[in-house]
């Protein structure tokens, strides 16, 4: 703290891992991630201020051989962030506006001869936050977006909040979204074991969306229902299609704009307190995708999902404890998946499953907690381990202790 008005604070981080050899290979791997920046509040008085934050982020994945001195490096993604947001309080609106630049260098094993490329992006955005009175509060933004080789775009956003009566809410909201292609989907050149080819794509369109979304809540004594639903439409899509024309008529697999899809979800949460210490909750969500013109869905997304958790907890003058049981369970979902055999799409199933974890905790004098947990309770093991089945050998157990030296010295 500088003055009352101003504050600052400078912070930075290195994280380093390194892995053993793999079994046939020559030299190991190393991961290296340094993070350094600077951040700080300008309050000039109660009602205006400013807030600034600069940020570097380096890391790094390395091959370094285990007979010569020789690191490789294959990977490499270098952030710079800075932003500037400024706060100001007038009677009953708050109004925000910002400026972001963010420059983003990438190395990827996955490009051409591991090459580096880069971008720079800048944004600017602005908020109008209205609270008409104690029941209605309205919210009405704007952001635009500016990276090389795509011109300016600007997006809105707008909600409301309508309180009739202190236990009952309603909300609802519309927001667009704008994403422009990674520097992956637009420069990658990759060769999977020889097996399949994925080519980016430098004419790629940004995506953009139209969102949807509202809401009710009831809140009454020891009970919240909640009851949300979702409605988003994608245009320009980025994703992976295969195009039998790419490598010299063997065909491969490259990053299209596609029309896009539909998403639509309902949610509905009941969830329960009771003053003894027993709480419950429960959840349901049910999601559809639509896909434009018999496009193939490629996204293992399941259209139901439950969750649940029951607990417990109690505290006394010296000791605390809580016995907390949860899961979820997931449908089977059915999407479509490239043959590399065929070089064509085919429908493939995903299996329902159900995963529950029970964790106990005990906490003595404020200093010394202990936590036994067992993770996939019913033991559940999938019959096939793909990318979407849950990576799981069966029910594991876990023991944790805590020691916090000064609340325990405290009461010795």
């Amino acid at each position: 703290r500088f003055t009352d008005q101003f504050t600052g604070e400078v912070f930075g981080s290195f994280y380093a891992n390194i892995r053993p050899t793999y079994q046939g290979r020559r030299y190991h791997q190393r991961y290296e991630d340094l993070v350094l920046g600077a951040k700080g509040n300008w309050q000039m008085n109660k009602n205006n201020g400013f807030a600034f934050s600069y940020t570097f982020d380096n890391y790094a994945k390395k091959d370094d051989y285990n007979l010569v001195k020789l690191v490789e490096k294959v990977y490499n993604n270098i952030n710079h962030s800075a932003r500037l947001y400024y706060t100001g309080t007038f009677g009953q609106h708050t109004f925000n506006a910002g400026v972001e630049a963010v420059h983003e260098s990438l190395r990827h094993y996955m490009m051409k001869d591991t090459g580096m490329v880069s971008r720079t992006q800048f944004s600017l955005c602005v908020q109008e936050d209205w609270k008409i009175n104690n029941a209605l509060n309205i919210v009405v933004g704007l952001r635009g977006d500016k990276s090389p080789n795509y011109s300016f775009h600007i997006t809105p956003k707008v909600s409301a909040l309508y309180r009739p009566l202190s236990f009952l809410t309603f909300r609802a909201g519309y927001s667009q979204g704008y994403r422009i292609p990674s520097l992956k989907e637009l420069y990658q050149e990759f060769n999977m074991a020889g097996m399949i080819t994925i080519y980016g794509n430098k004419d790629l369109k940004a995506e953009t969306s139209n969102s949807f979304s509202t809401s009710a809540e009831y809140v009454h004594r020891n009970y919240c229902f909640t009851l949300t639903g979702y409605y988003n439409i994608l245009d320009n899509e980025i994703s992976t299609i295969w195009n039998p024309a790419l490598d010299a008529g063997k065909g491969a697999m490259a990053y299209y704009n596609v029309e896009g899809t539909s998403l639509a979800s309902v949610d509905a949460t009941v969830v329960a307190r009771y003053s003894c210490g027993f709480g419950a909750k429960l959840s349901y969500a049910y999601f559809h995708e639509f896909t434009r013109h018999n496009m193939p869905i490629t996204s293992d997304s399941r259209p139901h999902t439950f969750t649940a958790q029951v607990d417990y907890r109690k505290t006394f003058k010296h000791y605390e404890m809580s016995v907390t049981l949860n899961g979820r369970y997931l449908s089977e979902g059915t999407y479509s998946t490239l043959d590399t055999a065929t070089k064509t799409y085919r429908k493939t199933t995903s299996a329902a499953y159900s995963l529950w974890r029970l964790i106990v905790q005990q906490r003595l004098y404020q200093a010394v907690q202990i936590t036994l947990g067992i993770d996939n309770l019913f033991n559940y093991r999938p019959k096939v381990y793909q990318y979407n089945s849950p990576f799981t050998t069966g029910t594991s157990f876990t023991v944790g202790v805590a020691v916090e030296l000064e609340q325990l010295f405290k009461h010795l």
